[in-house]
C-alpha cells in the first residue's frame, strides 16, 4: 500500500509521544490504533481513513511496530514523498524513492488498548492555538493546569497557580466554534501530559471535561484523526 509521507509521519509522531511500540489494525476503513502510556495516565486513539492512502491493502491484518524506528526513517524523506508499505512474512518493508527500510515486526502478543466508554455531558470546539497558548502560559509558573467549565456563563478557563503566582486564560461563547455545556465542571491535569499533546493538535480541537474525569481532546490533522484522554490529577484532602 502507498501513502504520502506527511500523513504517515504525523500519525507516527503523534503516537510516539505516548508509546514506542504499538499495534496498528489494518481494517477495511483504514489504519486504527489505540495505545496507552506506561503510567496509564494518557491514552491516544489514532486513525488514517482509507481514502487518505494512494493505494490500500486491507488484507495486511495487523502491524506490530517499533514506532521510533519508523519515525527515524520517515524523517529522511520529503513531506510529499510517497511511502510504499509492504509485508514480507514477518518483516515490514518501507520504500520511497532511493530509500528502503526493512525491519522485523514485533512478536505477537502486543496488545492494543480499548478506549474507555465515557459519557461526557460537556463538549466544545475551540481553536487549537488557544489551547496551545493556555498550556504555554501555565507552564511558566507551575506543573499542573486546572480546567474549569462554567455552565451559567458558557465559559472555559485554563488556570495555573503556584504560591502567589497565578495565570488564567478565559474563553467564552464568541471563541467557540460549537459548544454544549450541560453542567459546570472543574478538573486538574499534570502539565507534562498536556505539554506532550500541545505540539500535535490541529487547527481546531474538541474538548470534553467533567469533574475529576479524564479530559478528552480530539482533532484532525494532515489526513489523520486523533483523540487523547488524560487522567485527572486528584488532590487528597
Amino acid at each position: 500500500m502507498e501513502i504520502k509521507n506527511d500523513i504517515l509521519k504525523n500519525f507516527v509522531s503523534t503516537v510516539t509521544g505516548v508509546v514506542e511500540e504499538a499495534k496498528v489494525e489494518v481494517t477495511e476503513d483504514g489504519f486504527e490504533l489505540q495505545a496507552v502510556n506506561p503510567a496509564h495516565t494518557l491514552m491516544v486513539e489514532a486513525s488514517i481513513p482509507k481514502d487518505e492512502f494512494e493505494t490500500y491493502d486491507e488484507d495486511m491484518g495487523e502491524l506490530r511496530l517499533n514506532l521510533d524506528k519508523i519515525y527515524e526513517f520517515l524523517k529522511l524523506l520529503d513531506r510529499d514523498d510517497i511511502v510504499d508499505i509492504e509485508l514480507e512474512e514477518v518483516d515490514l518493508i518501507l520504500e520511497s524513492g532511493y530509500f528502503e527500510r526493512k525491519m522485523r515486526m514485533l512478536e505477537e502478543g502486543l496488545r492494543g488498548e480499548e478506549t474507555p466508554d465515557i459519557e461526557f455531558k460537556n463538549e466544545l470546539k475551540v481553536e487549537g492555538n488557544q489551547v496551545k497558548t493556555a498550556i504555554k502560559a501555565v507552564k511558566a509558573i507551575t506543573d499542573h493546569i486546572e480546567i474549569e467549565l462554567d455552565e451559567e456563563d458558557s465559559e472555559i478557563r485554563f488556570r495555573g497557580a503556584e504560591d502567589e503566582d497565578e495565570v488564567e486564560l478565559e474563553l467564552g461563547e464568541d471563541d467557540f466554534e460549537e459548544y454544549d455545556i450541560e453542567e459546570s465542571a472543574k478538573s486538574m491535569y499534570a502539565l507534562d501530559l498536556m505539554k506532550s499533546v500541545r505540539g500535535k493538535i490541529g487547527k481546531e480541537v474538541e474538548i470534553r471535561v467533567m469533574n475529576d474525569y479524564p479530559i478528552s481532546i480530539e482533532w484532525e490533522k494532515k489526513g489523520g484523526k486523533y483523540k487523547v484522554l488524560i487522567a485527572p490529577r486528584i488532590e487528597s484532602g
